[in-house]
């Protein structure tokens, strides 16, 4: 999952962020690289902001991402943040870096509870 930050076309509007999702293993991937002796097959799903919260991955991700710590910017802390955050300079837009050590924990995971019920952060 690569998280970008992509300048606005629109002058004076806020920047926006985009998800490039690449998906390697899943159904049917395995079927065309043994027909075609290649690498193995690849989907990558491109998402923008919608409106609305709850129908935006983008903002899921990026609430697990900060109650992780995923983040490698240490200025990045809040969603706020990240929201706000600016493409500077002539690039059409940033990357924002994942620390090395969360990369290989899956997003979508069961949280550890202890027994009193009270909700505790992943582990990474």
């Amino acid at each position: 999952v690569r998280l970008l930050v992509v300048r606005n076309p629109v002058a004076g509007e806020r920047d926006v962020l985009a998800m490039e999702v690449k998906l390697a293993h899943h159904k049917g991937a395995k079927a065309v690289s043994q027909r075609t002796h290649s690498l193995p097959y690849v989907t990558i799903f491109f998402f923008t902001e919608v409106d609305d919260p709850i129908f935006c991955p983008i903002t899921h991700l990026v609430s697990l991402a900060i109650a992780d710590g995923a983040v490698e910017a240490p200025s990045l802390t809040t969603v706020e943040r990240v929201f706000e955050h600016k493409v500077w300079g002539p690039v059409v837009s940033t990357p924002l870096s994942w620390k090395q050590e969360i990369l290989k924990t899956p997003i979508f995971r069961q949280d550890k509870k202890p027994a009193d019920s009270s909700v505790l952060k992943s582990p990474a």
